[in-house]
Parts: C-alpha cells; sequence; structure tokens
C-alpha cells in the first residue's frame, strides 16, 4: 500500500513541511490531516481562528481541534503549548514559517529555534508540520530538519491546469509514489492512483457515472457521434477494457449494439469479456463485426457494402475501435474520408448513433474527429485516467474507479 501525503504527515514522531506558493492548498491538506488524525492544534500566524474553523467544518473535525493564534500569544506560551499538544499525541501544524520568521533574514537567527522544534518532534507521540511559501530565505532551512517534504505544485494536463502533491522526502520509508494529484470535493480530495491488473477484466460492473456529455439522453436520441483519442500512455488493455465496459453499458440497458472490432481481436474473446461485466445480461443484443477479408478493408466502396450489410438497426448503436478502420484510412485517405462521410449520413438516417475509440496517431481519428459531434481527450497520468471534452469545449474529468468492484465514475476537477 502506497503512502499517501496524508498518511506521511500523521507518521508519529515525523516533523514534515509542506511547501507551495500562496493559494495552493497548504492550509486545507494540513487541514485534512487533522481530521484524519483526530486530534490536531493549529498554530496560526496568518489565517483567523474562524477562518481555520471553517475550513475545519468541511471535514467534520472543528470540534476536535485546538486553534491558537501566535500573533496575540508569547513565543514561550506558544512553545509550551506545541510541547504539550505533541505529548498528548496531537498534529501540530505550524502557519506559517515565513510569517514566524517575518523579519529574520540570518540563517543563525532561527537554527536553535529549529533544533528546539525538532527535538520537541522526535521521540513524542504527535506529529509536527511545518506549512512554507518559501518567500523567506530563513524559512528555507527546516528542509534539513524536516524528516518529510511535501511540495504542492501545479501542471497541466491536456492543457489544464491541476494540483499535485508530490513527496520529495520521506525518511524513515521507501518512495514508491511520488505524485498524487487534488481536487477539490468537500474540502479537498487526494485522488488515489488505480495502478490497474491489465491481465484481469472487471465482473459485472456498474454502469459508468458520467457527465451530461455521455449520457444515454444525450447521444440516442441525437443519434449523435462520440469520439474519444487515446493518448499513447493509456495502456491497450484498458483502452479495450474502457470500449467493453460503455459497451456492457448499452446492453444492460436494454439497447443492442454493433461493436466493430479489428482483427487484433476476436468475436470469441469480445463476448467473453462483455459477458463478465454484464453479467449474461442482454447478450444477444450484441453483434459483433469484423473484418477480415484484407482486399475489404483496404477498399472503401467494399468496406461500405460490408459495413451497411453487417449493421443491425431498431435501437441499436454502434461501438467502433477505429483500429478496424486503420488499413484503409492509411491504403486510401480520399476514400477512406467519403467512407466515414457515408456511414455518418446513413447512421443519421438510421438514428444509430456511433461511439468511436481510436489513439491519437491514428490516421482514422483525424478524419473521423470532423465528422464527430463530440469529442474526448484521454491520458493516463501517474495512475490516474483524465478525460477532456474538446468538442464542444469543456472541463477536465479525471476517472474515479475501482476495478475490482466495477465502479467508474467520471468527477470534474475542481
Amino acid at each position: 500500500m502506497f503512502r499517501s501525503p496524508i498518511d506521511v504527515i500523521n507518521t508519529q514522531g515525523y516533523v514534515t513541511t509542506i511547501e507551495g506558493q500562496p493559494g495552493i492548498g497548504k492550509t486545507t491538506l494540513a487541514l485534512k490531516a487533522c481530521a484524519a488524525r483526530g486530534r490536531c492544534t493549529y498554530i496560526s500566524y496568518a489565517d483567523p481562528e474562524s477562518s481555520i474553523r471553517s475550513k475545519l467544518k468541511t471535514f467534520g473535525q472543528e470540534a476536535s481541534a485546538k486553534v491558537m493564534n501566535a500573533l496575540s500569544g508569547r513565543v514561550e506560551e506558544v512553545f509550551a503549548e506545541i510541547v504539550s499538544a505533541l505529548n498528548q499525541g496531537d498534529l501540530v501544524v505550524i502557519d506559517s514559517l515565513d510569517a514566524m520568521f517575518y523579519g529574520i533574514e540570518s540563517e543563525k537567527e532561527i537554527r536553535a529555534f529549529l533544533q528546539l522544534i525538532y527535538g520537541s518532534a522526535k521521540n513524542k507521540k504527535g506529529s509536527l508540520v511545518l506549512i512554507s511559501e518559501g518567500l523567506n530565505p530563513a524559512a528555507k532551512q527546516v528542509r534539513f530538519v524536516s524528516d518529510a517534504i511535501i511540495s504542492l505544485e501545479e501542471r497541466e494536463i491536456l492543457g489544464k491546469p491541476v494540483r499535485e502533491a508530490r513527496i520529495l522526502k520521506d525518511r524513515d520509508f521507501v518512495i514508491e509514489n511520488r505524485s498524487y494529484f487534488i481536487t477539490w470535493d468537500g474540502g479537498l480530495k487526494i485522488i488515489e492512483p488505480a495502478f490497474y491488473d491489465v491481465s484481469k477484466k472487471p465482473r459485472n460492473v456498474n454502469p459508468i457515472r458520467g457527465p451530461p456529455e455521455t449520457s444515454f439522453k444525450y447521444i440516442i436520441p441525437n443519434a449523435y457521434r462520440v469520439l474519444t483519442v487515446l493518448g499513447r500512455s493509456i495502456h491497450p488493455a484498458i483502452a479495450e477494457t474502457i470500449r467493453q465496459w460503455v459497451v456492457a453499458d448499452f446492453l444492460k440497458y436494454g439497447y443492442g449494439v454493433n461493436l466493430v472490432i479489428s482483427s487484433k481481436s476476436s468475436e470469441a474473446y469480445e463476448r467473453e469479456s462483455i459477458e463478465l461485466m454484464t453479467g449474461g445480461k442482454n447478450m444477444n443484443l450484441l453483434n459483433i463485426i469484423s473484418v477480415n477479408d484484407p482486399e475489404v478493408k483496404k477498399d472503401a466502396k467494399r468496406f461500405y457494402r460490408f459495413y451497411k450489410e453487417n449493421i443491425k438497426t431498431g435501437n441499436y448503436v454502434s461501438v467502433v475501435d477505429l483500429l478496424a478502420h486503420e488499413p484503409l484510412a492509411v491504403a486510401d485517405p480520399s476514400g477512406y474520408e467519403t467512407f466515414v462521410s457515408d456511414v455518418a449520413e446513413l447512421e443519421k438516417e438510421l438514428k444509430i448513433p456511433e461511439v468511436l475509440y481510436g489513439y491519437q496517431d491514428y490516421s482514422s481519428v483525424r478524419v473521423v474527429s470532423k465528422y464527430a459531434h463530440t469529442e474526448w481527450s484521454a491520458e493516463m497520468v501517474n495512475g490516474t485516467l483524465f478525460y477532456l471534452t474538446v468538442k464542444p469545449d469543456g472541463p477536465l474529468y479525471y476517472i474515479d474507479v475501482e476495478l475490482e468492484k466495477g465502479k467508474a465514475e467520471f468527477k470534474k476537477m475542481l
């Protein structure tokens, strides 16, 4: 089990420094750790007590915390409070070092204080958290006495800013996972990485809970075409599982599915995998289409004719692995565009929605994108699967997934 930032902060006898620019979420992370600990003493040099208690309330821990405004107390009183709280097993938070050391620039002036702080935390029941914005050069000296350093940073994923907690130091433990993404959900949520076992398929899955752009009410009545463009960070087995899960959703809701697969797969394998996900429900509504003839694969007219002859209509949806289209898209680009345009017209006439999946470097993806009503980009970053609505322009989502429990939900990054 990986040690999350909360686990690190709450290590008994630890001194942890939380670093980051103003407003990035350092105080909120510390308060979430307080809530997890259940015992907390908060020494504030900046925020008023009312603000700290208001934030704590979002975690349901207001009554269990002692908040002390250090600006109104003497240094001796503050330090005595810290030692007492550590002896009692509290998580003690000093917020912030920059405010505490205001006007002090010399390392020598704070060295004795840091040694005292460090010595007061070690071999005690409690843990100490020092919050630093790094604005005061003297405050940076705490890095040398810290058992752990957690840096809150902002990075771009699919062009959108995301908060990230990086564990830079964890003195007594091997750092197995350095990066955790953070979203604002009930105060603050640390997204646990989902490191998928690509050899296993989830059984009897629950419907994927997604945003409005992916709902049946949106796709079905309008016969819309929805394209998901996958980044190369997504393992093919994960991409396959996502596609099959969507098929299972449609079947469970009573819709028929025309599933177009490539020669890399087989009808027997797809049927077996999807049956595991549906629990065997409505499998008679699954129509698997596989283009095995190499001549058909590279001839636009024959490909279209084959497709038209094999699709089923009447409350059916088409789900397409674009790898099945790739030989035609590469061999005859103009013919492939005609094929895609003709299929779009046919499905509009027959009122068949189409859900397509392909990797970003596919020739077929570049063509299909022109005819899609909705387009998603997907990337896997450090065990978290992100989706961005590209067309129409929309927000960034992450997938909160528990494959072993058959649960997946789109959640907006806040």
